[in-house]
């Protein structure tokens, strides 16, 4: 007997007109609300736990809603303090961009100071002055 993968199977069911069975979801692939086998609506919580999602049951009904509005608040308030904290953090880049350019520009001067005295870098890392040039007046 030929194989035949997952979904194909469900193509397969589908075109007979087989009804799926177990949890399926109301609106969409990521909704919450799952519709049952017994029916109704029931409102699930995906979190994660030791790297894994796991879904909890919350209820149906009026506590499934309830549930389903708590979350949604708790989720506009997340991204609330997420957009907040995004306009700090560019408020902050908009300040340090001119001090950056500032030490680049100091950095720039004590090389050309150095330089012009008569010191070398010696392995990217200390100034020396430079010996074995004698000047003859």
């Amino acid at each position: 007997m030929k194989s035949i993968s997952w979904s194909g199977r469900r193509k397969l069911a589908c075109e007979t007109g087989q009804a799926r069975k177990g949890n399926t979801t109301a609106v969409s692939a990521v909704s919450p609300w799952e519709k049952r086998e017994r029916g109704g609506l029931y409102y699930t919580r995906s979190r994660k736990v030791d790297g894994r999602v796991v879904r909890e049951y919350v209820g149906g009904g009026l506590l499934g809603q309830l549930a389903a509005q708590m979350d949604t608040e708790e989720r506009r308030r997340r991204e609330a303090e997420a957009a907040a904290w995004k306009a700090e953090r560019e408020r902050i880049q908009a300040l340090e961009a001119p001090v950056a350019q500032l030490c680049e520009a100091v950095e720039i001067l004590a090389r050309a100071t150095l330089v012009a005295a008569g010191y070398r870098q010696h392995n990217r890392g200390e100034w020396r002055k430079q010996r074995g040039k004698h000047q003859e007046k």
